[in-house]
């Protein structure tokens, strides 16, 4: 998939969207509103109590995940190549004064002055050039910078549905996304489920996929089901650390 696809698609759709795309994306659904709970726990684990100088944020949609962020980073730059994207985080974070944005394609996104961290959620299976992408994180870190990503699992049990749209052909699997981080420098000190789901619109399922998932995070991942966590993991969350 091209780069250009993803952003043609997200600023088509959102100029026929009749409502926010953090309510369309995240709570139009049952399903949907278990998924941003249950990524939503992950990333508060992988931020921690944690706090940053300069933070960089890549596909930030209209900034629902920026939302955890904003407490923690001292400068906040958000990075995306929809237009229309930017002009709507623009306008649900326009009270914040530390927050700066750039319409621009991340392989092509250059900086001065490095970064703490770099986050990046759902997006990364967007990029064609994925070997590029994690070259451009190191370079933008810090040493000992940290990059938290969230990206989909090809192994899901209902991805191939996913996957027969162009807009998600680009899934990469654990073991894949694990090697790419430590070919460009970096240790991988984290990976999580960030959504465990099947058949969520059952909520007897929904509360049982809750509750496990609840158990994995607080555990970092030690907690899992043989032959059913991989298959039920929707997204991964990769946190790796610039050596």
């Amino acid at each position: 998939m091209q780069n250009t696809y993803a952003k043609e698609y997200y600023d088509t759709y959102l100029k026929q969207l009749p409502t926010d795309y953090k309510s369309a994306r995240w709570f139009s659904s049952a399903e949907a509103k278990l998924d941003y709970a249950e990524t939503r726990r992950s990333l508060l684990a992988a931020l921690r109590t944690a706090s940053f100088s300069r933070v960089l944020e890549i596909g930030p949609g209209d900034g629902v995940w920026t939302d955890l962020l904003l407490p923690k980073a001292k400068e906040l730059t958000l990075v995306d190549q929809s237009v229309e994207m930017i002009e709507r985080a623009k306008e649900r974070l326009k009270s914040q004064t530390n927050v700066t944005y750039e319409v621009i394609d991340f392989l092509q996104y250059q900086s001065t002055a490095a970064y703490d961290l770099i986050f990046a959620i759902r997006c990364f299976e967007y990029f064609e050039d994925k070997e590029k992408a994690v070259a451009n994180f190191s370079q933008l870190l810090n040493a000992g910078g940290q990059v938290v990503l969230v990206t989909k699992n090809p192994k899901h049990v209902a991805m191939k549905k996913v996957q027969n749209r162009e807009l998600h052909k680009g899934q990469i699997q654990r073991d894949e996304m694990v090697a790419l981080f430590t070919r460009h420098g970096f240790e991988v000190t984290s990976v999580l489920s960030a959504t465990w789901r099947f058949k969520a619109k059952y909520w007897p399922l929904r509360v049982l996929f809750s509750l496990l998932h609840s158990w994995h995070v607080a555990t970092n991942g030690k907690f899992t089901v043989p032959f059913v966590t991989v298959p039920l993991t929707e997204s991964y969350l990769y946190v790796a650390r610039k050596r």
